[in-house]
C-alpha cells in the first residue's frame, strides 16, 4: 500500500471528522476504499453520505477495495461496502468487473474468494473477452490469484476475442512464471491456437520464459494435470468448485490427505457451501468418519450447513462419535446456535442413537441379570466339579499308588538280581585273586629256593676262591723261607717288595673276607625275604578264603530272600 495515499485519505477522513469545510469527493472516496481502513470508510459513509455505488471516472468504490494490496487490502472492507449497496457485477467502461480489479491490481486470494462467494461472476468478460483468470495469468505477479480462480472452477481454457486462453495470455504477459507452470500443472489445453493460428509452443519461444527448462519440460508432457499437493486441495475445498475438484482428484490428488490436522472432507465441510464438493470427495474416497487431533469429525465441522450434514449422513457419517471433550456433532450444532430441526438426519441419527442407548442399556441389564445367573450356576458347577474330581483324584491316587507299588516291587526284584549279579561278578573276581594270589605265592617261593641255591654255589665259589688265597699265601711263605736262605742280600733287597706283595695279598684277602660276610647277609635277607612272602600268602590266602565264605553266604541269604 501507498503510505502517503493513505496518509492523504486519512487526513481528508479526520477533516471531515472534525468538521471542515472541505468535502471528500468521490474520487477521493474511491481511493479511500482502496488505501484506507473499514473504519475509515465507515465514518466517510455515514458523514459525507458518499455512495458505495456511484463511481469516479468509471471506477467504483468496490472496484478501488477490490485493487487494494498488503496490509490494505481487507475482506472487511469488501463487505462493507457490498452490505451498504455496492453491485458485486457492475462493470467500468472497459467492460471489467470487481473480481477482474482483485484479478489484475490485489493480491489477496480471500478478496477472490469472498467476491466469488457474494456472486461475482467469474465467467465475465471485458471488452477484449478477457476473464478474471485472464487478467491474474496475464498480469498479476502473484501465483495465489490464479489459484484462487481456477480452485473456484473459473474456465481454465476460456477464450478471448483473438482466441488467446489463460495459458496463452499468461506467457504471452509475462508477468507470473508461476502461473504459467500452475496452469500446466492444472490440465490447461497444450494444444490451444489464438485466431491468428498461434500455438502454445509459438507463445513460448516469444515469451520471456523461452529458456525455461520446468516450462519447457511440462510442454512436453503428454499427461497434462498433475496431483495437488495437499494445502492447495485443502482450498480448492474450502473455496473451489466440485468440477475443478473432480478434475484435481482424478488426476491422483489424495482425498484424506490431512492439512494442519484436518483432512479435505473436514475443510470442505466448515468453508465451503458447495455440498457436491463434499459428495465428490466422499465418491473419491474420503473418509466421512475420520477424526482430528481433537477427535473432531466433517460432521461436527459441518453443524452449521444443514445440506453438508445431510449429505454426510447419507455416506454414512457417524452421529455417536465423541472429540477428547465427550462432545458429539449435536453438542457442536448447540454451541453454533443452530436449531436442530434444521439438520433433520443428525436430529433423526442422534434419535436413533439415544434409543439404541437405551435399548443397550435395557440389553446391558439384562445381560448383567443373565450374567449373574450364569454365574451362579457356574459357581455350583463349579462346586460339583470340585466333589467330582476329589472323587476323580482319589481314585486317580489309588490306581496311581498300586501302579508305584507294583513298580517298586519290580524294582526291588531288579535290584536284588543286580545284587546277585554283582555278588556272582565278586565272587568270580575273588577266585580269580585267590589263583592269581597262589600263582604269586608259588613264584615266591621258586624264587626263595632259587635264591638259595644261588648264595649257596656263591658260597662255594667264595670258600674256593678262600682256599686258593691261602694256598697262594702259603706258597708265597715257602718261596721266601726258601729264598731267604739262598740269598740274604736278594731278600733284603726283595724284603719291600715283598712286603708289597704280602700287603696287597692281605688287602686281597679282606676284600674277599668282605665279599664272602655281604654274600652270607645277602643270603639272610633272601631266606627272610621268602620266610615273609610265605607268611604275607599264607594270610591273604585265609583272608580270601574268609571273602569267599563271606560272598557265599550273601548269596545264600540273597537267595533266600528271592526264594521268600
Amino acid at each position: 500500500m501507498n503510505k502517503a495515499k493513505m496518509f492523504v485519505a486519512s487526513l481528508a477522513v479526520l477533516c471531515l471528522s472534525a468538521g471542515g469545510a472541505a468535502a471528500m469527493t468521490q474520487r477521493e472516496f474511491v481511493d479511500l476504499c482502496r488505501d484506507g481502513s473499514p473504519a475509515e470508510i465507515t465514518l466517510a459513509l455515514r458523514d459525507e453520505k458518499l455512495s458505495p455505488v456511484k463511481a469516479a471516472s468509471g471506477v467504483t468504490p468496490l472496484m478501488g477495495a477490490a485493487s487494494a494490496r498488503g496490509a490494505a487490502a481487507s475482506v472487511e472492507k469488501l463487505r462493507l461496502l457490498i452490505d451498504a449497496g455496492a453491485k458485486v457485477n457492475v462493470a467500468d467502461g472497459n467492460g471489467m468487473t470487481p473480481l477482474m480489479y482483485a484479478a489484475q491490481f490485489g493480491d489477496s486470494p480471500d478478496a477472490i474468494r469472498f467476491l466469488l462467494s457474494a456472486g461475482a461472476n467469474r465467467e465475465a468478460q471485458d471488452r477484449r473477452g478477457w476473464t478474471p483468470l485472464a487478467f491474474a495469468a496475464a498480469k498479476n505477479s502473484s501465483v495465489e490469484m490464479v489459484n484462487a480462480l481456477v480452485d473456484a472452477g473459473a474456465d481454465i481454457d476460456a477464450r478471448a476475442r483473438d482466441g488467446a486462453t489463460p495459458l496463452l495470455l499468461a506467457l504471452r504477459g509475462g508477468a507470473n512464471r508461476g502461473a504459467v507452470i500452475s496452469l500446466l500443472d492444472s490440465g490447461a489445453d497444450r494444444k490451444a491456437k489464438d485466431l491468428p493460428g498461434r500455438a502454445l509452443n509459438d507463445y513460448f519461444k516469444a515469451s520471456r520464459f523461452k529458456g525455461d527448462a520446468d516450462i519447457a519440460a511440462r510442454l512436453q508432457d503428454a499427461a497434462g494435470q498433475k496431483p495437488l499437493e495437499p494445502a492447495r486441495l485443502v482450498q480448492l475445498c474450502r473455496f473451489g468448485s466440485a468440477q475443478r475438484l473432480r478434475s484435481a482428484l482424478k488426476a491422483g490428488s489424495d482425498p484424506n490427505a490431512a492439512v494442519d490436522g484436518l483432512t479435505p472432507l473436514m475443510w470442505g465441510a466448515r468453508d465451503n457451501r458447495d455440498k457436491n464438493v463434499l459428495s465428490t470427495l466422499i465418491d473419491a474416497g474420503a473418509d466421512v468418519n475420520a477424526q482430528d487431533p481433537e477427535g473432531r469429525t466433517a460432521l461436527m465441522y459441518a453443524v452449521k450447513n444443514p445440506a453438508a450434514v445431510q449429505t454426510l449422513m447419507n455416506a454414512g457419517a457417524r452421529a455417536d462419535l465423541f472429540d477428547k471433550n465427550g462432545r458429539s456433532a449435536l453438542e457442536y450444532a448447540g454451541e453454533a446456535g443452530v436449531k436442530i430441526d434444521e439438520l433433520g438426519g443428525l436430529k433423526a441419527a442422534v434419535e436413533n442413537h439415544r434409543a439404541r442407548a437405551d435399548y443397550e442399556n435395557r440389553l446391558g441389564a439384562q445381560k448383567a441379570e443373565s450374567e449373574k445367573k450364569i454365574a451362579e450356576l457356574t459357581r455350583q458347577l463349579e462346586k460339583e466339579r470340585t466333589v467330582h474330581q476329589v472323587t476323580k483324584d482319589a481314585a486317580r491316587q489309588a490306581e496311581e499308588e498300586a501302579q508305584a507299588a507294583a513298580e517298586h516291587a519290580a524294582a526291588e526284584k531288579a535290584e536284588l538280581a543286580k545284587q546277585i549279579e554283582t555278588a556272582q561278578a565278586q565272587i568270580a573276581a575273588l577266585t580269580r585273586q585267590l589263583e592269581s594270589e597262589k600263582a604269586a605265592h608259588q613264584a615266591a617261593k621258586d624264587a626263595a629256593a632259587k635264591a638259595d641255591e644261588t648264595a649257596k654255589a656263591e658260597l662255594a665259589e667264595a670258600a674256593t676262591a678262600l682256599a686258593a688265597a691261602k694256598a697262594s699265601v702259603a706258597e708265597l711263605n715257602g718261596r721266601i723261607e726258601a729264598e731267604k736262605a739262598a740269598a740274604d742280600e736278594a731278600a733284603k733287597a726283595a724284603a719291600a717288595e715283598s712286603d708289597k706283595e704280602l700287603a696287597a695279598a692281605q688287602a686281597q684277602i679282606a676284600a674277599l673276607t668282605r665279599q664272602l660276610e655281604s654274600e652270607k647277609a645277602a643270603h639272610q635277607a633272601a631266606k627272610d625275604a621268602a620266610a615273609k612272602a610265605d607268611e604275607t600268602a599264607k594270610a591273604e590266602l585265609a583272608e580270601a578264603a574268609t571273602a569267599l565264605a563271606a560272598a557265599k553266604a550273601s548269596v545264600a541269604e540273597l537267595n533266600g530272600r528271592i526264594e521268600a
